[in-house]
């Protein structure tokens, strides 16, 4: 980097982009503050930020020479592409075959239905990006920009985008807000996704409706039916939007992970489909390549001595295939069960010719570790399966990272949930513990993550029904997510659940309501009050105010 703990920034865009490039200028200044506690620093270089020359302006020459010591070289472009915004391009292209650095950003805002692209920007795709392989990146609204540029950041750092979360809606990092999935067109273009919407829209007028039938018609058994399966299927809508929203959503980060300087066009059309909201089309695309990847691959093993030369041709179906994986799970047009089938069947492909073709380290343990968080996820086939992925992807890491890695800490966490699942409550501490370890080490011991490890340990100790060392964990854990989160959080929100949870097993039920208050308050403020987990919470607090009655009868 151009300092050892700085992240140097060249933002560079047309004048039509001016308003915007502040905006968005702004907004990467503010992830300074989210850096700066990691031990980081952000500086962003803007035309506006630099000394001015005889006319007013800054030299080109000056431009270039920033653009020659930056990290990132971040450039917008809608309809059109300046000379100036071009040779600073040039500079940075240069500058990057040289040096290795710096990594580079196009981003194309999405055109409006009555603009057209003027022939300079074509001429620029087509003879500057299209000659050098550089893929661009298209987006439609300041949402998306904010999110392809964090996740690119995220990538430039080896940072897992698995650290950005989607949030009731909210896509976020830490507790930064990235962006709205509504605002952002691979959701709000996606057939499902709006009909999910609309419908959760229409529900509360019709609950509305129902619950003053069911209210006006006590005895009418028809009344209160109609009610209860309005109320599950709102619930039904709610859990079927959020797992829709995190498909969609592990897809985009795919994407992003998969598309770098050189793609296949099977990929660039896949994304640019998905992107449009169109995800069975993205599948089509995907299906055809796969067809090619096979015959790409068998070619591979029966052609030794061609090996050298068509390897990277099967390390392209392999990323072909790792994109698959996601749009197989976000298309809904088919059963869950055919999609876990043939998701698997991708991840097992996929395993397979990466450890036969010498695919890249860092991509194969990703690699590996999305396929164990499948397989974990689902429990397809079972966990141990999920496990033995898990080993062999650790021991990738720490030959990559060394011991003392948060890549490393989270495999050992999804293990001990693994064996979490499966009742080897000894077996899932050791792994717990040794995720903490790493995590105090490295992230902190006042860190979100490493308050998962000591909400894990709780949950493990409250499955052996002992309460003491559940609740020492659970606290440690409530203690770290209030500063981190602040005390109206849904994390913060699940640590005050499980500590009712164990009063509640220790009958110690004043207690526990306390608790179970404080949970249900937040949820129904941050998730609404038809959430399941909100529903949940004030189940919980009905229960215990039963026994809390009955003690006093």
């Amino acid at each position: 980097m151009a300092d050892e703990r700085t992240i140097k920034i060249f933002l560079a865009s047309s004048e039509e982009l001016k308003d915007e490039r502040i905006a968005f200028g702004d907004f990467i200044r503010q992830l300074d503050d989210t850096y700066e506690q990691r031990g980081f620093r952000i500086k962003l270089i803007k035309w506006e930020d630099l000394p001015k020359g005889y006319n007013g302006r800054p030299t080109q020459e000056t431009y270039n020479d920033e653009v020659r010591q930056c990290d990132l070289f971040v450039s917008l472009f809608y309809t059109k592409a300046g000379e100036f915004t071009k040779e600073e391009f040039n500079v940075a292209k240069q500058t990057q075959k040289e040096c290795q650095r710096p990594t580079i950003y196009v981003f194309i805002r999405t055109l409006k239905p009555d603009d057209k692209e003027d022939p300079s920007l074509i001429d620029f795709k087509n003879n500057v990006l299209g000659v050098t392989k550089h893929y661009w990146t298209n987006y439609e609204s300041t949402d998306s920009l904010q999110l392809q540029f964090v996740m690119e950041l995220l990538k430039v750092e080896n940072i897992w985008l698995d650290a950005l979360k989607v949030d009731n809606g909210i896509i976020r990092w830490g507790v930064k807000a990235i962006a709205e999935m509504d605002n952002l067109n691979f959701a709000s273009g996606n057939k499902d996704y709006r009909r999910i919407k609309q419908r959760l829209q229409e529900l509360p007028d019709d609950i509305s409706d129902a619950r003053l039938l069911a209210d006006s018609h006590p005895e009418s058994q028809r009344y209160q039916d109609k009610l209860q399966k309005l109320l599950k299927e709102q619930n039904d809508l709610q859990k079927e939007l959020d797992d829709q929203q995190n498909l969609l959503f592990d897809t985009a980060k795919r994407i992003a992970q998969l598309l770098g300087d050189t793609i296949t066009d099977s990929m660039q059309r896949a994304a640019e489909a998905f992107e449009a909201g169109d995800v069975a089309k993205a599948n089509t695309i995907l299906d055809e390549a796969e067809r090619h990847g096979d015959m790409v691959y068998d070619d591979y093993l029966h052609n030794e001595e061609i090996q050298q030369r068509r390897r990277q041709n099967v390390h392209n179906t392999i990323d072909e295939l790792l994109l698959q994986t996601s749009t197989v799970m976000a298309d809904m047009a088919h059963s869950i069960e055919q999609r876990k089938q043939k998701v698997y069947d991708l991840y097992k492909k996929a395993d397979e010719r990466a450890a036969k073709t010498q695919y890249n380290k860092e991509k194969y343990e990703k690699l590996l570790f999305d396929y164990a968080q499948f397989i974990d996820r689902y429990a397809y086939p079972n966990y141990n399966e999920a496990i033995s992925v898990y080993l062999r992807q650790i021991a990738l890491s720490e030959e990559l990272y060394g011991t003392e890695h948060s890549n490393t800490a989270t495999s050992y966490n999804n293990i001990g949930l693994a064996y979490w699942n499966q009742g080897d409550y000894p077996q899932a501490l050791e792994y717990h513990f040794k995720a903490l370890s790493i995590r105090e080490k490295v992230l902190g011991k006042e860190h979100s993550d490493t308050a998962t490890s000591y909400n894990n340990i709780g949950a493990v100790y409250y499955a052996q029904g002992d309460y003491p060392q559940a609740l020492e964990y659970y606290f440690k854990a409530l203690s770290i997510r209030e500063k981190v989160f602040g005390k109206e959080h849904p994390d913060t929100a699940t640590s005050y659940n499980n500590i009712a949870w164990v009063y509640r097993a220790q009958k110690e039920y004043n207690k526990a309501l306390d608790y179970y208050i404080m949970a249900y308050n937040v949820r129904k403020n941050k998730l609404g009050p038809q959430h399941p987990d909100t529903i949940s919470a004030k189940k919980s607090i009905d229960f215990v105010k039963s026994k809390l009655a009955e003690s006093k009868i």
